[in-house]
């Protein structure tokens, strides 16, 4: 019974990738899609606008003002929305499903490419390191 759990498990946190359509972009590394709903996108952390915390605390570990934490914030959603607001992706899971906030964890991919490793080539957003379980953990510069 375990056994069989586990199994059932393993197959639902690599489910085969899934065709789905951006309805919205959240913010840099969250989407809202046709199908899914809510995904974060794996593998990357942007800055953040709306949250003072957060803000508070990507001001300190990045040495930037709050005006440039939100004007890094704004132009990673722009980021995201032109590059995959009302297109096509491929949604890809990892070993988890879900996050804490219930929001689906997948990569993104657009036209065969990753968008963590497009949004990360523009400074718009950090590796995110704090999952080492995740498959593309290096891929990313985590260490």
């Amino acid at each position: 019974m375990i056994l069989t759990t586990l199994l059932l498990l393993t197959n639902l946190a690599f489910a085969a990738p899934t065709k789905d359509i951006v309805l919205d972009c959240i913010d840099g590394d969250t989407i809202k899609t046709q199908t899914l709903g809510k995904v974060r996108i794996l593998g990357i952390d942007t800055y953040d606008s709306k949250n003072t915390r957060m803000i508070e605390k990507q001001m300190k570990q990045n040495n930037l003002s709050k005006e440039e934490v939100v004007k890094l914030a704004k132009q990673g959603s722009k980021f995201c929305e032109d590059t995959l607001k009302g297109r096509e992706v491929v949604l890809k899971s990892d070993h988890s499903d879900k996050d804490v906030f219930h929001r689906n964890l997948r990569y993104v991919y657009i036209d065969n490419q990753d968008y963590s490793e497009l949004i990360l080539k523009t400074n718009l957003a950090k590796p995110y390191c704090k999952d080492k379980k995740i498959i593309k953990y290096s891929k990313y510069g985590c260490k």
